[in-house]
């Protein structure tokens, strides 16, 4: 079934457009950040791929938070992945950095129950069709463009379950010992900085 790119473009932009005026107005960047990076990155897949997706063949699909495990579907010419979207607005003096990142989306955890210290080992079940886009939106209110890294499930679990490791990895969380909070920074993803998503073709080989 051929995308109608066209379609899609304008509505990502008129939304993004909206967004970001909203953002600009109210000071509130935090409050549409999910919505907004999944947006963005939609709309970067469209300019990128917008001529595979004239295909017959081609299927791209925008889910958002209906709890699927992922945002967006994309498949061409028979092939398909699954694209989880996740976004930040928020600046350190060591660039952006991704505060509501769970140790549990990337690594098997397990808790003593007496020193109630946290066993970290990176997951072994890895979805071959998933791929996680990161969005640094900082710029956004600004440029109304962002920056895009992007993982394999594979690549997300072995490079993230050792950045929960060495953040969390053998240490008692002493308020909520099950808790599995912890954040991304950007030198954890500079190694997949894809701001065209050309790895995402990649996968479609």
């Amino acid at each position: 079934m051929t995308v109608n790119v066209d379609s899609w473009l304008k509505s990502s932009d008129y939304f993004l457009d909206a967004a970001q005026r909203m953002i600009r107005t109210t000071g509130n960047r935090a409050f549409l950040r999910g919505i907004v990076g999944e947006i963005l990155t939609l709309r970067q897949l469209l300019r990128t791929y917008g001529k595979r997706l004239h295909a017959d063949s081609a299927r791209l699909e925008y889910l958002g938070s209906s709890k699927k495990g992922y945002d967006i579907l994309l498949a061409v010419n028979g092939k398909e992945i699954h694209i989880n979207s996740k976004a930040t607005s928020t600046r350190t003096s060591e660039g952006p950095r991704w505060v509501r990142a769970h140790g549990r989306t990337y690594a098997q955890v397990e808790v003593d129950k007496i020193t109630h210290i946290q066993r970290i080992k990176a997951r072994t079940d890895i979805e071959e069709t998933l791929r996680y886009v990161f969005v640094d939106m900082v710029e956004f209110p600004k440029t109304g463009e962002a920056k895009f890294y992007v993982l394999s499930d594979r690549e997300a679990t072995s490079t993230l379950s050792n950045v929960y490791r060495h953040s969390r990895g053998n240490k008692r969380r002493p308020r909520t010992p099950d808790s599995d909070d912890f954040w991304i920074n950007r030198k954890d993803l500079e190694k997949f900085a894809d701001d065209r998503l050309l790895r995402l073709g990649g996968f479609l080989r």
